[in-house]
């Protein structure tokens, strides 16, 4: 056996895999852990004070291989168990891996590689699809639902790869990072959850790190849609956006980057909003895209975000969607024209 080909003489990879209430998910992911043709890693599952049988099913996988690992804990949240599963970690390379998300087989081996090739680069990351409930094969949806989009695709490192990243973020087990990397900028903050990835990324790139990206071949991350999953909570998501957009306020220099996460802040909110006209809650929707407008900072934005809060109230559902969907000017054109009345 080559030294190469030696897996005692490859670099050890701590993959950290949080859990709560995924017992019918997560055989799943750690059977995609052991697929893995990288085969020097440990995989530490951190139970964060599940009420079903995870236990029960983990304990086939630790008995069948030591490299899997077993840590229970009282419930505090999925930044909680990704730092119990960094401060548990051995290896020098960090892979995240939420317990109904899925990697392919690959994805260790190359990037673990390219890492090794290349030591000027902290955090490497590829491409990214999402699937619905447990049809692993059906996967035609990027991280934000439109097909054939993704994820940012810009490498380096400060305010040019900041900008994308203000605009979208990881799927959080797509990068494979240096431990270093956590030793730098700190371990993930509960404050921010669900959105405590994000809040990290952004920190890493504000603290310097050099990121790459790299689409290989069989290193694409995986991402579970399914009712139970965190961004199916859209209350709960957009009061964690509110949040992270008002952090990224106080902790931003760069002025453009700044009025980038204002224009953001008012696009979620108007999102939001529009999502919550189409259920059927009118007021609440209109009261968000008044929000919206409020926040806006360029005037056309301003003016179609406050005539929508408008049309939300007394529109019938299939006129707000056309108004929706109607560029700023034509708006306006159908405003003076009284082709919108409010």
């Amino acid at each position: 056996m080559t030294r190469e080909a030696d897996p005692a003489r490859r670099p050890l990879v701590s993959v950290i895999v949080p859990s709560y209430n995924y017992a019918h998910f997560i055989t799943q992911t750690l059977d995609c852990i052991s697929a893995q043709t990288y085969k020097n890693w440990e995989c530490i599952i951190v139970d964060d004070g599940s009420t079903d049988n995870t236990r029960e099913v983990v304990e086939s996988y630790l008995a069948a291989d030591p490299r899997f690992q077993y840590v229970s804990q009282k419930n505090q949240g999925l930044a909680a168990a990704r730092n119990t599963g960094i401060t548990r970690s051995r290896g020098i390379f960090l892979q995240f891996l939420d317990s109904d998300d899925l990697i392919e087989e690959k994805k260790l081996d190359l990037q673990v590689a390219y890492l090794m090739h290349h030591p000027e680069i902290d955090i490497v990351y590829g491409s990214s699809r999402s699937f619905r409930a447990e049809d692993v094969g059906d996967r035609p949806y990027a991280t934000w639902g439109e097909p054939m989009t993704d994820q940012p695709k810009r490498s380096g490192r400060g305010r040019d790869a900041l900008l994308p990243l203000l605009r979208m973020t990881f799927v959080p087990h797509a990068p494979l990072l240096r431990k270093t990397v956590v030793d730098s900028v700190g371990t993930f903050n509960a404050e921010f959850n669900p959105n405590e990835d994000w809040h990290f990324w952004i920190r890493c790139y504000m603290n310097n790190q050099m990121f790459q990206y790299k689409n290989l071949e069989g290193t694409v991350a995986l991402y579970r849609r399914h009712p139970t999953s965190m961004s199916a909570d859209r209350v709960r998501m957009l009061k964690g956006l509110r949040k992270l957009r008002k952090e990224f306020r106080s902790i931003l220099k760069d002025e453009e980057a700044l009025q980038l996460n204002q224009q953001l802040a008012a696009a979620f909110e108007g999102y939001f909003g529009i999502d919550e006209v189409v259920a059927g809650r009118r007021s609440g929707g209109g009261w968000q895209l008044c929000r919206a407008g409020a926040m806006s900072g360029k005037g056309r934005e301003k003016v179609k975000w406050f005539f929508c809060a408008g049309a939300a109230l007394v529109c019938p559902r299939e006129r707000f969607a056309h108004i929706v969907r109607t560029p700023v000017r034509q708006t306006l054109g159908g405003i003076l024209r009284g082709a919108y009345p409010l």
